[in-house]
């Protein structure tokens, strides 16, 4: 519940950030939109990229790989140094599986991949800092509400009376994660705005349980371990310019 309750502060926030605006000043400042790909790497450096399940005779272990999002951003002009920043982001999680049996009559390995599909609307709050006329330096921090659209599952098939089984089930098919982000933006007056940068997610607890399996005739063993989806992206954004502003009318038309 304290999750919820923080991602409805960083909306709250935002919407009285807008009202100040509003109420104190007259000019209305632009909106954008533009188109982001993010590569996702894995990384140690939030929560563990790997998840390693032993159990009697069976090991699995689990391995982040390298995935990506994409998706439409939207940039709501709050005032000269702020934006209220959303959109819809597709991301897709890649995995590498190792599976292992290791007993006295047998041994076998086995490797496989899973992904994980996900959608996600951010809700951030965008700072500027005005480095020159054409740099600036952004940072953005809020939250993002997270939709998977189904569980997922795969088979290893060894022969006619072994396999190896992974699935993966939701805890849910909505979820929370926080979102920060700093990065770098050339802006031209002609073709818009370029962006480069880095974005932090961390769901606020973990969206998948894993299971493992070994079936033999007669036995099994299962490992159950829990994937939190957390990641580091590299954002590569290109924003289109706002014709609007250019089109202004300044005063009267000349007959």
């Amino acid at each position: 519940m304290k999750y919820w309750l923080l991602i409805f502060s960083c909306v709250i926030s935002i919407s009285v950030l807008a009202q100040k605006s509003k109420s104190t000043k007259k000019e209305r400042f632009p909106s954008y939109f533009g188109l982001q790909f993010k590569p996702i790497f894995a990384t140690n450096f939030i929560t563990a990229s790997e998840l390693n399940l032993k159990g009697s005779e069976l090991t699995a272990d689990y391995q982040q790989k390298f995935g990506f999002s994409f998706g439409g951003t939207v940039r709501v002009g709050l005032s000269k140094i702020v934006n209220l920043e959303t959109g819809l982001n597709f991301v897709q999680r890649n995995y590498d599986i190792d599976f292992s049996i290791n007993s006295s009559t047998t041994q076998l390995n086995a490797q496989t991949q899973f992904r994980i599909i996900a959608y996600d609307i951010p809700v951030n709050a965008l700072f500027y800092i005005k480095l020159s006329d054409k740099f600036y330096m952004n940072a953005s921090m809020g939250a993002s509400l997270g939709y998977l659209p189904s569980n997922v599952w795969k088979t290893y098939v060894i022969n006619s009376v072994e396999k190896f089984q992974h699935e993966g089930r939701r805890f849910g098919k909505f979820f929370g994660e926080a979102n920060a982000n700093v990065g770098f933006e050339f802006r031209t007056q002609k073709i818009g705005f370029f962006y480069l940068g880095a974005s932090v997610k961390m769901p606020f607890k973990p969206i998948f349980q894993i299971a493992a399996a070994y079936y033999k005739a007669g036995s099994t063993e299962v490992l159950y371990g829990n994937v939190s989806g957390s990641y580091l992206t590299l954002d590569l954004r290109y924003y289109f310019k706002n014709n609007g502003e250019k089109n202004k009318l300044r005063g009267p038309i000349e007959q």
